[in-house]
This record gives C-alpha cells, structure tokens and sequence, in this order.
C-alpha cells in the first residue's frame, strides 16, 4: 500500500510526524533550564545560603536529564517518524547533564 501524502502549497510533506517520546524529551530540555535557572536566581536571593534546597533541585535536574537523554535516545531507535525532537532532546539533554556533572566535580573539589 502506497504511504498518502500531504500537499500544502504544492510542497508535499509525508504522513510521518515527530515521536511523542521525543517531544517529551524536547519538552524536559526545556523544564531542566527553567529549573536551573530558578535555583540560580534563588540562590542569588538568599546570598549563596539555600545549601538543601540549591542541591535538591540540581539533583532533580540530574535525574530528569538522565530521563530525557534515554528517552532522547529511544525515540532515535524508533522507525516512520521524524527525528528531530528526539535529536533536539538528545543533544540538549546530554549537554546539561554534562553540565550537572561538572558543576558536582567543581563542588567537591572546593570542599578538598
């Protein structure tokens, strides 16, 4: 059976669509900055004093970013759609991770 297509303007366009685990992914990228950057404003309110609440939300990150970089990856195995969210996650998810990952290794080597 032959796939339809879609013509919009006379520019045909497939029937495929993106995976709706990568925009999951896509959609943690963009949470993970907005939870990072409202630690960062909160601990610039509270003077570098919010140790516990600064480290829960940096963990939270962690975890959603290792979330969204397997969904990421998943959603890239996943044949008949379009990989760009899953790329778009993928990519952004694993550079706050390494992000995260740095900021760990910098804090502990301040506390040596």
């Amino acid at each position: 059976m032959k796939r339809k297509r879609k013509n919009f303007g006379g520019i045909d366009f497939g029937i495929r669509s993106s995976s709706g685990i990568g925009v999951f992914s896509s959609c943690l990228v963009a949470a993970e900055c907005l939870l990072f950057l409202a630690a960062v404003y909160y601990s610039y309110l509270k003077q570098g004093q919010a140790g516990m609440k600064i480290g829960a939300i940096g963990f939270l990150v962690f975890v959603l970013s290792v979330v969204g970089t397997v969904s990421g990856g998943y959603g890239l195995s996943r044949e008949g759609y379009h990989h760009g969210a899953d790329l778009f996650g993928l990519i952004g998810n694993g550079i706050i991770l390494i992000g995260i990952c740095v900021l760990f290794v910098i804090g502990t080597m301040q506390g040596i």
